[in-house]
């Protein structure tokens, strides 16, 4: 799977993109979870929270989040900056 998406929050917005329904992206507004941080989810929770280590993007901004995922690695990046993976998830 490989999803590019071109996307715009507010501040204080909250959403995501989920997959496989056991990962979200984030696209949010929010300092404590800047978009492309990825959270596993398990029974509608998060599980576990890796916050993306690029930099945020400032609100009422377009950004690019771009997801590929691959057998178990699942990657994340914002505008082209570096991947991050996402550690497997101990639970899966």
């Amino acid at each position: 799977l490989h999803i590019r998406l071109q996307v715009k929050v507010n501040a204080g917005g909250n959403g995501g993109l989920n997959i496989r329904n056991s990962v979200q992206a984030e696209i949010s507004g929010l300092p404590k979870t800047p978009s492309g941080s990825l959270v596993h989810i398990a029974d509608k929770k998060a599980t576990s929270f890796h916050p993306y280590p690029h930099g945020a993007v400032p609100p009422d901004t377009w950004f690019n989040l771009e997801l590929l995922a691959v057998g178990h690695s699942v990657r994340v990046r914002v505008n082209d900056q570096p991947w991050m993976e996402l550690p497997r998830n101990p639970l899966t």
